[in-house]
């Protein structure tokens, strides 16, 4: 396992603890992190939490975990009750921007929305700074008091 973070040396383990030729989900523990951090002598993170986020939302599986997928599928770690985790293998999402989506130019704060027509150009919309500038713009609210003077 040389190579290896200690993040991915702890799910590793925990993964192939759990996993037999086939199986397509499993649920694991928060405590067997902490053992088996003791069994391969890792230092445990402060945040025990983090190992899973990580693989959750930052990183990839280790390759060793990923190879176990068939075709077209991926490991997925979802929650499954309080200090509870479940591997699940599903089908791989291929998220991509949508290009028919308006793009924001930022510098100018300015939505620009493609047309729907035939011209296949884009205009302008214009979009307010804040909302203190449409609230001002609406006038006062009438369910709100006057302010009073001290």
């Amino acid at each position: 396992m040389v190579g290896k973070n200690r993040y991915e040396r702890l799910i590793e383990a925990i993964f192939f603890h759990h996993y037999e030729p086939g199986c397509t989900w499993f649920t694991f523990e928060r405590e067997e992190l902490e053992r088996f951090a003791a069994e391969l002598n890792i230092r445990l993170p402060k945040n025990l939490g983090d190992v899973v986020y990580t693989f959750r939302y930052r990183s990839e599986l280790p390759v060793r975990v990923s190879e176990t997928c068939a075709t077209g599928m991926t490991w997925y770690i979802l929650p499954a009750g309080k200090g509870r985790y479940r591997f699940e293998m599903q089908p791989e999402i291929d998220l991509q921007p949508n290009p028919n989506y308006g793009k924001i130019n930022r510098q100018k704060r300015l939505l620009v929305i493609p047309r729907a027509g035939p011209a296949g150009r884009s205009h302008r919309a214009a979009r307010p700074r804040s909302s203190v500038g449409r609230a001002a713009a609406a006038g006062p609210n009438p369910r709100t008091p006057a302010p009073t003077r001290r």
